[in-house]
């Protein structure tokens, strides 16, 4: 066997075995309560699964919450990350390599030690039950990676640019502004992009600093539906195809761009 079938037959395999759990995922929602789990292709199939999650008032609540929670992230990583991450690249400090370092090990720490931490802080806050306390916590678990990413991407940019800049007149923060930000567009994206997925699929946070539909994210609620006895497994499918459809159109049709941004700094010369 050459190197291309064998190239072509693993990445078929790895299609498959990614592809499968989302075609199952797709089949249960529209596959009638009677017929899940005896048959792969139902003899009849149903939307009533997808109608009454638009019409339930609690699910279209917490999908609400997520998008402000993902949305509120994104606005607060990058509005704190990208200063952070310039300042990182460009200026030279005593502890900058310790605050690099700092960063790595955050992201290292288990989420449930987060969490039990999150669970005494926010309630003495008077934030128990609210989305700002999940933008708040999501975002400061985002933010070192993204701040490391950003800071890979403004590598790249050579300094020359903002030293013409200057000479013709720019402030720094205008320079940071109207010449580095635009060159860091790709990375900036794939940043903002990693803390909306990681904000949108967050799960312990929402469990531990929420208690009912209020603030309550969806990927909660879909949890909710796990009952002691009956598991609607049709209704939390179509919840689940809601929870992975953005994230999934952001990546199709963006995907070159998040590549460029994830990769930035790979490579030097």
């Amino acid at each position: 066997m050459n190197r291309s079938v064998l190239a072509v037959t693993v990445r078929t395999i790895m299609t498959i075995a990614v592809l499968f759990p989302l075609l199952w995922m797709v089949i249960l929602s529209v596959t009638p309560r009677q017929y899940a789990f005896k048959t792969f292709i139902p003899p009849s199939l149903t939307l009533s699964y997808y109608a009454s999650s638009l019409t339930d008032v609690n699910i279209l609540m917490s999908y609400r919450n997520s998008w402000i929670i993902a949305t509120g992230v994104v606005i607060l990583t990058l509005a704190l990350g990208a200063p952070a991450a310039y300042a990182l690249s460009r200026y030279k400090f005593k502890l900058r390599n310790h605050v690099t370092v700092l960063m790595v090990i955050t992201q290292m720490l288990p989420v449930t030690l987060m969490a039990t931490a999150y669970f005494r802080l926010i309630p003495s806050l008077g934030l128990y039950n609210s989305v700002f306390a999940l933008i708040l916590v999501d975002g400061i678990d985002a933010l070192p990676f993204s701040v490391l990413l950003l800071k890979a991407t403004f590598d790249t940019i050579p300094r020359e640019l903002e030293e013409v800049a200057m000479l013709d007149g720019c402030s720094p923060g205008r320079t940071f502004v109207r010449i580095i930000l635009p060159l860091a567009g790709p990375g900036i994206f794939a940043a903002g992009f990693f803390a909306f997925e990681a904000a949108w699929i967050e799960f312990l946070y929402g469990l531990t600093l929420t208690s009912n539909s209020v603030a309550r994210p969806l990927t909660v609620e879909i949890a909710d539906r796990l009952g002691h006895y009956v598991i609607n497994w049709g209704q939390m499918m179509a919840m689940s195809f809601g929870l992975c459809l953005p994230v999934f159109a952001v990546f199709l049709f963006f995907q070159n761009g998040l590549l460029r941004g994830f990769t930035a700094g790979a490579l030097k010369e």
